[in-house]
């Protein structure tokens, strides 16, 4: 399709092309611009920056809020939004941390012992005396 294309415009090799596209790129854009090639007037005279009206504080406030909003919507995405019953990419940390709350919220079986001793030994539902 190339070797076409270059027979079409009566080129012989790929450097003849490259040399016909680079002069007609130039041409378009001397008759756009007036006469100079828009590359050479780009570089010539650069535009001054635009200036930014925003203050100072703006910018720590915004990297603030980022530092804390991107890992909150993270761990909201993670561990409370609701995808639905079904399997999802998310399950197994789901999994893991009801596995943390539900061990840190029991007792073990030492702690059991401890609470049903310390329950036998104090009177359960008696009223303080009221000499006391």
């Amino acid at each position: 399709m190339f070797r076409q294309r270059l027979a079409r415009l009566g080129l012989e090799n790929s450097s003849q092309y490259f040399r016909f596209l680079s002069r007609s790129l130039q041409t378009t854009a001397r008759r756009r611009d007036g006469g100079k090639p828009r590359l050479y007037k780009e570089l010539s005279s650069p535009a001054p920056p635009p200036q930014d009206h925003r203050r100072a504080w703006f910018f720590k406030v915004y990297r603030i809020t980022n530092i804390a909003i991107i890992p909150f919507a993270a761990f909201y995405c993670v561990f409370v939004a609701d995808f639905g019953d079904h399997e999802h990419v998310f399950s197994p940390a789901r999994r893991w941390l009801d596995h943390q709350r539900r061990e840190f919220y029991s007792l073990s079986s030492d702690e059991l012992e401890l609470a049903r001793a310390g329950s036998k030994d104090s009177p359960t539902n008696s009223a303080p005396s009221p000499d006391t």
